[in-house]
């Protein structure tokens, strides 16, 4: 799993190494900058809270490295290892997800309780 461009809209703090780029996709203003982060690898939890907002789906896995593809859009993209990579391409809610650093299941679980949302763990 890679994002395009540089690794994603990510804090500062959140990261070891933070950088200010040029814009990477075409269809983005020729004005426009870009945040190239890097997040601590190791444990890593996926979040996304499903478009109708009923649900939230929940994935833990490793955030193993990041990768460049020459002559591509990915500049910098985090390669994510989870646990049934197909599974998860056949119930991905969309494209875009949360990542947080550890394993953080539990307080997804929690927070969805406290908001009426099921939960689909992967």
């Amino acid at each position: 799993m890679v994002h395009c461009g540089y690794f994603g809209e990510v804090p500062r703090a959140f990261c070891e190494s933070w950088t200010l780029r040029p814009k990477a996709l075409a269809i983005v203003n020729e004005n426009a900058t870009m945040i190239d982060g890097r997040m601590k690898t190791g444990p890593m939890t996926l979040a996304k809270l499903h478009p109708e907002l009923a649900s939230v789906q929940v994935i833990d896995g490793e955030l193993e490295g990041y990768s460049q593809y020459p002559g591509s859009d990915c500049r910098n993209g985090g390669l994510l290892k989870v646990r049934d990579g197909r599974a998860l391409m056949k119930s991905f809610y969309s494209h875009h997800y949360c990542i947080m650093t550890g394993r953080r299941t539990t307080e997804v679980e929690l927070m969805a309780r406290v908001m009426d949302l099921a939960v689909e763990a992967l």
